[in-house]
């Protein structure tokens, strides 16, 4: 395939990063559907628990051993550590599976909106998000395939081979004195745990390494239409010429990091819980910005030139309101005749998990949830809640929301598998605590949380069904779904603030003793 020809960019007009930077943030309060990849990102997150959750089950019916279990968590018995340790070390091994399954979707999903999208607008051209979906969906096979290859690499093998390391890591630990204030540490496990940490080390420098030589394929892919293995080597090239670039970028990316960490931690010390918020606006804001950097870098390497966005006289907050009022709007609109069929299946598929649920919390699963809800963990929870739990509350649910509402863009099964783990996981609440506890926990913002919950559900069913039949109309479904999805954040930051302020005072109220 013939390699398009670009004019010569002078040293003079190329831009250097913090000059791409401030264009990319020009580019998101103008374009604020650059956000969208990034909350479609968050549907394979579903995929991965979904994973998860098999794996504990088929743990719970063949590897765990109820008693022991039990002497571990509520004794604290050491002697039963080494039964501990096999546990972990299947629960690892499941998790690190899961995991890479999860980051190699959700970068394909990530890389098949995004990049096209950008693409556009840096090279100047008018551009619909919604419009042009069918369009993007065409890059799908070959962002998959990437992922499969580009993740696999920079992020499957290191974590496979840290599995494998700490697999091994503890069978030949001494944990007994490590638990112990009497026991001092040997120097077998002294060298242990240096080589353990050693071997983290090397593995975080192979995954920095083949992540900054493989940091162009996606957009090589999308723009010069090449091959992978071409598209590889060429950003191996690339990466290599420009090196300066990249160093600053990653330095960039690195500071913003940093920053984020250590605001998160120095409110987490006046008890204020924001981890969950704050990741979810570093996702939906901070990514699609250096995205945008990496994308403009590449870009001027090839001798393409960059167009600024628009001077726009709307700030920020004007962009925000204006996105928050359109939400309200489709949201009061999607509870409809037309969308009464997906309502119903969601509802349907909820009772069923609900219903199963409450079954399984009679049987070796409840016997293991029973072991970690406990009448003092229980009172713990509620009486411990505070206003600044509220905001981490509400950012998980309407994470939890917008990934089910987005996750139809890989099919409708996705949605419904959620919402029926979801029933499955209050089921087993209504079969383990007393039924007075259950009402008072969690009717007062259940009541609001729940029906939110499926109508997320049964639009994210309706996108996948659309995706599979109506695909014509999918532009439409998808915008519909993006603003229902921000339509529905005042309800579940109202149930939060219930969960987190009334719903322990009226507990006390009852006088309800765990």
């Amino acid at each position: 395939m013939e390699i398009p020809q670009h004019s010569y960019l002078s040293r003079k007009s190329k831009k250097g990063v913090f000059e791409l930077l401030s264009i990319a943030i020009g580019f998101l309060k103008n374009r604020p559907a650059l956000s969208i990849p990034a909350l479609i990102s968050l549907g394979p997150s579903i995929v991965q628990n979904t994973l998860f959750v098999l794996a504990f089950l088929y743990m719970v019916e063949n590897v765990f051993e109820i008693d022991i279990l039990k002497e571990i968590v509520k004794e604290g018995e050491i002697g039963l550590i080494p039964e501990l340790l096999r546990y972990i070390s299947v629960f690892i091994r499941f998790y690190a599976i899961a995991f890479i399954l999860g980051r190699i979707l959700s970068k394909a999903f990530y890389s098949t909106f995004f990049y096209p999208y950008a693409y556009k607008l840096l090279k100047g051209e008018e551009s619909d998000f919604f419009i042009e979906v069918r369009n993007f969906l065409r890059y799908f096979g070959k962002m998959l395939k990437a992922a499969l290859v580009i993740e696999g690499i920079s992020i499957g093998i290191p974590v496979l081979i840290l599995v494998y390391a700490l697999d091994n890591f503890l069978k030949i630990m001494h944990f007994e004195e490590m638990i112990s204030p009497k026991l001092s540490w040997s120097i077998e496990n002294l060298v242990i745990l240096t080589s353990l940490l050693l071997v983290i080390f090397l593995l975080a420098g192979m995954a920095l390494i083949f992540g900054i030589l493989f940091i162009f394929v996606y957009q090589i892919i999308v723009v010069e239409d090449l091959s992978l293995p071409t598209a590889i080597a060429k950003s191996v090239f690339l990466a290599l010429k420009n090196i300066v670039d990249i160093a600053i970028y990653m330095v960039l990316q690195f500071i913003l990091t940093l920053i984020i960490v250590l605001a998160t931690l120095l409110l987490q010390l006046f008890s204020v819980q924001i981890s969950e918020l704050v990741y979810l606006v570093t996702g939906i804001l901070f990514y699609p910005i250096l995205d945008l950097v990496i994308l403009g870098i590449y870009l001027q390497s090839i001798n393409q030139s960059i167009t600024a966005p628009k001077e726009t006289v709307y700030s920020f907050t004007e962009v925000f309101l204006r996105i928050f009022n359109k939400g309200v709007a489709v949201f009061k609109n999607f509870i409809s005749l037309e969308n009464l069929p997906y309502l119903i299946y969601a509802v349907l598929v909820y009772l069923t998990g609900f219903i199963l649920g409450t079954e399984y919390s009679k049987g070796p699963l409840g016997e293991i949830f029973s072991i970690f809800i406990s009448s003092e963990k229980l009172n713990v929870a509620f009486q411990g809640a505070q206003f600044s739990l509220s905001s981490s509350i509400f950012a998980h649910n309407w994470q939890v929301s917008a990934s089910t509402i987005l996750s139809g863009v890989l099919t409708f099964a996705i949605p419904a598998i959620n919402c029926f783990f979801n029933g499955v996981i209050l089921g087993l609440m209504y079969g383990l605590i007393p039924v007075e506890i259950f009402i008072i926990g969690i009717f007062p913002h259940g009541v609001i949380e729940l029906p939110s919950f499926l109508l997320a559900a049964s639009s994210g069913i309706k996108l996948g069904y659309y995706i599979i039949a109506k695909r014509e109309e999918l532009g439409t479904v998808l915008r519909e779904a993006v603003y229902l999805s921000i339509g529905l954040a005042p309800l579940f930051l109202i149930a939060a603030l219930i969960e987190s302020l009334i719903t322990p005072q009226v507990l006390k109220i009852f006088s309800v003793k765990f």
